[in-house]
């Protein structure tokens, strides 16, 4: 073990000095020997020299300039324009290109569409941008991702290793997307709420979606999971914030746009585009919502709801959300990975794993895009059907169908 931590440190050097992220061999060889870290549970001294190695080969992507990014510049530009008052939510950035830094316009993606991130993103870039300039935010908010994962590392060794795979390491320590502190936030939510903190939890989990909406689809089971364990009032009244926020997200014209016009490893939404195109934009709001409704009724046949089993549905939740989805990004993977991670299922977090270099098929603007894109879709509903038989159900996947639409009372297939 000591000498696949030794050479997987290596290729990470590699990677971040020749800023090679896509080549076939380099995703082998990385995906091979984190496949290797987390089959074997990872049960090293965390404080071993093998771990000084791994985690030395941050510094460099701490230090270089994002690779193949630049979603670091709206960022910056729309938390600068959040904090001198303008109504990002409604006008896009190209109309405050004049008298700019020509930094921004030259940089600046999708610059016709209005923001879509959190207002707590906004405060905290545009106070970083502010406070340091442009290269100093950069150091800054990159320091303080790697001393958070630090921190982390140093309590959960075993379940942190899959979050050294090269091409996440690149997204998040190297490209700074904010998904990172959503993502961590709604996982240590989830956490304060099996361990039946559930104000503590609450309060991360709309932490998390003031930072990036994509957390409002574990809403509806995290309610759900918590109905019978708050009393009405207190839910209620934690309800009325996520529900004004929600309305105010809803007012957003970016995110109809954003799904309408930017297709990136796009599946099951891509055929459905070709006869309802509304109904393909609306398909990753929609599979998720009818996944939370089934799992719902399964707890309601089952007449009870195991905290453990909540990582488990929210990482299905996520995974459906990303495979029904007209835009794929390598780096929102993390969000159902972060969820399995937490309840140790390891046929998702292997997939993800391997799965993850295909998220960047489109890069190669050739024939062999179509069939990438096929392979990471199917295998993907694949390991969603093995995962929520094997992990969420103690019947049949047929078996526990037929039940649900049973008229009876009791079950008319059981496990026995």
């Amino acid at each position: 073990m000591s000498k696949i931590l030794f050479f997987y440190s290596l290729s990470l050097y590699v990677f971040s000095l020749a800023g090679i992220s896509y080549i076939p061999l380099f995703i082998l060889l990385s995906s091979f020997f984190t496949l290797l870290f987390f089959w074997k549970k990872f049960t090293e001294n965390k404080d071993s020299m093998p771990s000084v190695f791994l985690l030395s080969s941050f510094v460099i992507l701490w230090i270089s300039n994002p690779l193949y990014e630049n979603d670091y510049y709206r960022y910056f530009f729309e938390g600068k324009l959040f904090l001198e008052g303008i109504n990002i939510y409604q006008l896009s950035p190209q109309n405050f290109f004049l008298g700019a830094d020509q930094v921004f316009p030259k940089n600046l993606g999708f610059p016709e569409v209005p923001s879509i991130y959190g207002p707590l993103a906004h405060l905290f870039h545009g106070m970083s941008f502010g406070l340091m300039g442009f290269s100093g935010a950069i150091v800054f908010i990159k320091s303080l991702y790697l001393s958070t994962f630090l921190f982390l590392w140093k309590k959960y060794p075993t379940k942190l290793i899959l979050l050294c795979v090269p091409f996440l390491t690149k997204e998040f320590f190297n490209s700074i997307h904010l998904d990172f502190f959503a993502i961590l936030l709604i996982l240590i939510g989830v956490i304060q709420l099996q361990k039946e903190n559930y104000n503590k939890g609450l309060l991360l989990t709309l932490l998390s979606l003031l930072i990036k909406p994509t957390g409002f689809i574990a809403l509806p089971l995290i309610f759900s999971y918590l109905h019978k364990k708050m009393r009405f009032q207190r839910l209620f009244l934690w309800l009325l914030p996520f529900i004004l926020y929600a309305f105010f997200v809803s007012s957003w014209p970016s995110i109809l746009i954003f799904a309408k016009n930017w297709q990136w490893n796009s599946g099951i939404a891509s055929m459905t585009d070709s006869f309802s195109p509304t109904l393909a934009s609306w398909l990753s709001l929609i599979a998720p919502l009818l996944l939370s409704i089934f799992i719902i009724i399964i707890h309601i046949r089952k007449r009870c709801w195991a905290v453990e089993t909540l990582p488990v549905e929210l990482g299905l939740i996520f995974l459906v959300q990303l495979l029904f989805s007209q835009t794929v990004n390598s780096w929102y993977l993390a969000w159902p990975l972060g969820f399995f991670l937490l309840a140790k299922c390891k046929v998702p977090i292997v997939w993800i794993t391997l799965a993850w270099p295909l998220c960047y098929a489109p890069w190669l603007a050739n024939n062999s895009v179509f069939y990438y894109t096929l392979v990471f879709h199917l295998s993907g509903l694949f390991v969603f059907i093995y995962s929520f038989h094997h992990y969420l159900l103690d019947v049949y996947f047929s078996k526990a169908f037929f039940n649900l639409l049973s008229p009876f009372k009791g079950k008319v297939f059981t496990s026995d």
